[in-house]
């Protein structure tokens, strides 16, 4: 890639960027997707690859690592879905998925604090079936992203009603296989400003009433603490913005439903309530106090996910 004039983004090592063309270049394994100003571009540099690789060339983007991809030109959007992931690993693990399911979740399924293990043949299946679905979460499925996190908790020694779980999820992703999302210009492309939303639940593992974040005294602490992980994430995405030309003004936006935790995270002499706290969720108080961001309350209605 140093010899066809590619240097690796110092935020994303599988990201390379043509510093005369502007061309950017992703590789996964021998997956390589080209994105450039013009089709020539591309094209360009598809030659300067071809000479130290051998290339076999797939055309426009349709398909990349297991996720469909739709280009509208006439709005600037790219709608992004693992549509035939799914139905692939449905018809794989999901029998019995004709009923429709709305949700993710069965809102009446509570997991108990112990259970009787299932056995070995069925915990081998259930670790694959969670790995599979783990990568169409972290893709392009958010909605599943909790219910998967909470299944893979049981990994090693799921229960009966982990498997009930599973059973309904799979229900859901049948029902919902063409669901993805839409990356767009909602703001002009000279506005390419990060803004960040950071929530938090507080004691809603039913049976143990722990936090998904952490064990936390009040909802204000796990609104609070959730702030740090938000924004680490987002210095990350300003730095890798930069690097492909997009500086990022400072301060970066930072929205909250919650008053109390955007008044600790702004107030580092609140000692009294936040001195229990570790210290590593603390990140963002000094960061705000650095300039680096601006904490916004809105109501939970405004919370966009």
């Amino acid at each position: 890639m140093k010899d066809a004039g590619f240097v690796p983004m110092s935020t994303e090592m599988c990201l390379f960027k043509h510093e005369k063309l502007g061309v950017l270049v992703l590789i996964y394994v021998d997956d390589i997707l080209i994105a450039g100003p013009t089709l020539k571009d591309c094209e360009t540099v598809r030659d300067l690859l071809a000479v130290h690789f051998e290339l076999k060339e797939m055309g426009l983007i349709s398909k990349f690592l297991e996720l469909r991809i739709r280009r509208n030109l006439d709005t600037n959007q790219v709608f992004i879905n693992p549509e035939e992931y799914i139905r692939k690993n449905v018809s794989k693990y999901g029998k019995e998925t004709t009923k429709y399911m709305g949700t993710p979740w069965k809102t009446d399924t509570v997991i108990p604090p112990s259970w009787e293990s299932v056995s070995d043949i069925l915990k081998k299946r259930y670790l694959k079936q969670t790995g599979s679905l783990n990568y169409a979460s972290i893709n392009t499925r958010p909605d599943i992203v909790k219910t998967i996190s909470i299944l893979c908790e049981a990994n090693s020694n799921p229960g009966k009603t982990h498997l009930e779980i599973l059973k309904h999820l799979w229900r859901y992703l049948a029902s919902t296989a063409s669901f993805g999302i839409t990356l767009g210009r909602k703001h002009p492309i000279d506005d390419l400003k990060i803004r960040i939303w950071a929530d938090a639940a507080f004691a809603d593992v039913l049976g143990s009433r722990k936090s998904t974040g952490a064990h936390i005294a009040s909802s204000t602490e796990a609104e609070f603490i959730n702030l740090t992980p938000a924004g680490l994430t987002a210095i990350w995405i300003a730095k890798l913005l930069e690097e492909l030309g997009y500086k990022q003004p400072k301060p970066i936006l930072l929205h909250t439903d919650s008053a109390n935790a955007r008044a600790n995270a702004l107030n580092p002499l609140n000692a009294a309530r936040t001195r229990h706290i570790d210290n590593r969720y603390k990140w963002i108080i000094n960061r705000v106090q650095m300039g680096y961001f601006t904490i916004v309350q809105v109501g939970t209605n405004d919370m966009q996910y």
